[in-house]
């Protein structure tokens, strides 16, 4: 019985009334009959996975628990007694990998070593499906037409006011800028698409909405032109059109508030995965200042319907960029690289700056900058495909300061 209370075994004696013998038979093991069905699965939930659903729900906890029965239907009910089940299983998962088309419904029911079948639990499947293409401004190399892949929120929005949220739902955004999003809620209408990532400008899609049929899946993509967004809200980049990355603190403009926190960070060398990581390369540094500060410039904010123009924190009336308070130079990105490599730097000041690239002995390979530049934050983008792996030294002078960063170069 260790480990399953409901299995016993039963032995029969027989004692002879005459002689007084005893009689044993064998040993036989056997579970105990009972007409109590399993109780509903709970926490059951259906979530899109990409093309398919998957299916998940917490185990019972009934010591004789056989398998649980799932099905599906057009319809929102079921009869497990005459209904053949779609999937027997006995974990708390599954991926239905050819949902039905059009508007469904899956059940879930337990069912116990006496084939006693619990009540059935039910969800709606995803009603309307999106395919999304989308591009983030930090996240995106237009070199290798990739980004880093991140999570979005995507909403529905009523496109009469006052533009409610009519459904959402969580995907990642892959390298290739592609999304597959189920909604359950929406009814067949003209809806707003809107984009939600954790540090860039909330986006709309264009003027008028789309229509979303229950059911039915339709694509859409962000990054062909600006006309897709609300207002043009986007940004180029090589031939894609990019969300406009460096709300930080998401309150729908890139300002002030937003370069505080990332300069804060990166003046703390913080990593990981931060609100204040406005490239996602995992180092809050000037290359994310240098995006936000650009941004900011530009008073780039939210644009959507009914939407009126904010007034940016510590702005005033002019434009007026963020300095850097002393002179830094970052770790180059990537790094070891092939065959380019960046370094952001900021400038206190308006000075002389030059850049030059020498081998680990010391010798000069090439002159990256010599020039006047202005204060701010810049960026020293470092071609090496000529040159041979290796380990090689780059000396920034700005003025009366000097620092040197080391890279490597590995073919």
């Amino acid at each position: 019985m260790a480990g399953n209370p409901s299995l016993y075994y039963f032995r029969v004696t027989a004692r002879l009334s005459v002689s007084g013998e005893t009689w044993r038979s064998n040993i036989l093991g056997g579970y105990a009959v009972d007409n109590l069905s399993p109780v509903a699965v709970k926490n059951f939930i259906i979530l899109p996975a990409g093309a398919a659903n998957r299916l998940s729900w917490q185990l019972n906890t009934e010591p004789d628990m056989k398998q649980y029965l799932i099905y599906r239907n057009t319809a929102n009910t079921i009869d497990p007694a005459t209904a053949t089940a779609y999937a027997v299983i006995s974990d708390s998962t599954y991926t239905d990998n050819t949902p039905l088309q059009g508007e469904a419904f899956y059940f879930v029911a337990a069912q116990d070593i006496h084939n006693n079948i619990g009540p059935v639990s039910n969800l709606p499947a995803p009603n309307a499906a999106v395919n999304l293409s989308a591009f983030i401004e930090g996240f995106y190399n237009e070199q290798t037409d990739e980004q880093i892949a991140d999570t979005i929120k995507v909403y529905l929005c009523s496109t009469t006011a006052p533009y409610v949220k009519v459904d959402s739902a969580t995907a990642l955004l892959s390298t290739a800028g592609a999304a597959s999003i189920k909604f359950f809620n929406a009814v067949t209408g003209n809806y707003y698409l809107v984009i939600n990532h954790r540090n860039s400008i909330e986006t709309w899609s264009k003027l008028g909405g789309e229509a979303v049929a229950k059911g039915a899946s339709i694509s859409y993509n962000f990054s062909s032109e600006a006309a897709q967004a609300f207002g043009n809200n986007m940004k180029q980049k090589g031939s894609r059109w990019c969300l406009y990355s460096g709300d930080a603190n998401q309150d729908g403009i890139v300002d002030f508030s937003d370069l505080t926190l990332i300069d804060n960070d990166s003046y703390n060398f913080m990593s990981g995965y931060l609100v204040t990581d406005v490239n996602g390369d995992q180092y809050v540094d000037f290359g994310d200042l240098t995006i936000c500060d650009n941004n900011s410039y530009n008073f780039v904010q939210v644009m959507k319907p009914g939407g009126a123009f904010k007034q940016p924190a510590m702005r005033g009336v002019l434009k007026t960029k963020m300095l850097p308070l002393s002179f830094r130079v970052s770790d180059s990105y990537p790094n070891p690289f092939h065959p380019s490599t960046k370094i952001d730097y900021a400038l206190p000041k308006d000075a002389k700056v030059n850049i030059t690239l020498y081998s680990i002995l010391g010798e000069k390979v090439m002159e990256v900058v010599n020039a006047e530049q202005r204060a701010g934050y810049h960026t020293a983008h470092i071609s090496m495909n000529q040159f041979a792996s290796g380990t090689y030294l780059v000396r920034f002078i700005a003025g009366d300061n000097v620092q040197t960063k080391k890279i490597v170069l590995a073919k």
